[in-house]
């Protein structure tokens, strides 16, 4: 009877720890640092997140430092999620997928990406106006 409980404590505890993350860990905003560059990662406008096929987390502080990290780690990068700061509600964070970019105008992000994301093309396009901004697609700006 006792083999029979050690070995099911054995099977449950590998079964815990042998599954992968399915989601990934949030940014925990002037707390965490920026995977790429080491800054603290304090404006969740400008935040972006890579989440690997492994299970693994990586944050960023801007684009730039994801665009920066994906190009040296490209090994990571290889079937990685990509999410990114939905502007309008910046502690949320938008699958690239879903997202509608704009950069440059009056946008200044901390490591110099100056792009923001939103999570709907008719938001981005009125602010894109008002900033003096263009609106870009992904393909356009991660550039390897």
């Amino acid at each position: 009877m006792k083999l029979k409980a050690v070995v099911t404590i054995t099977c449950i505890v590998f079964a815990i720890f042998s599954c992968k993350q399915t989601v990934p860990d949030p940014i925990r905003y002037n707390a965490d640092h920026c995977n790429n560059c080491g800054m603290t990662i304090s404006n969740p406008v400008f935040a972006a997140l890579l989440f690997t096929k492994k299970g693994r987390t990586y944050k960023f502080d801007d684009i730039a430092c994801l665009m920066s990290f994906k190009k040296d780690n490209a090994d990571k990068a290889v079937g990685a999620s990509i999410y990114l700061a939905n502007f309008i509600k910046s502690n949320e964070l938008i699958p690239l997928e879903k997202t509608f970019l704009i950069k440059g105008g009056t946008i200044k992000s901390p490591m110099g990406g100056n792009t923001l994301a939103f999570d709907n093309q008719a938001s981005a396009q009125h602010y894109a106006t008002e900033i003096n901004a263009e609106y870009v697609t992904w393909n356009s700006i991660d550039k390897p």
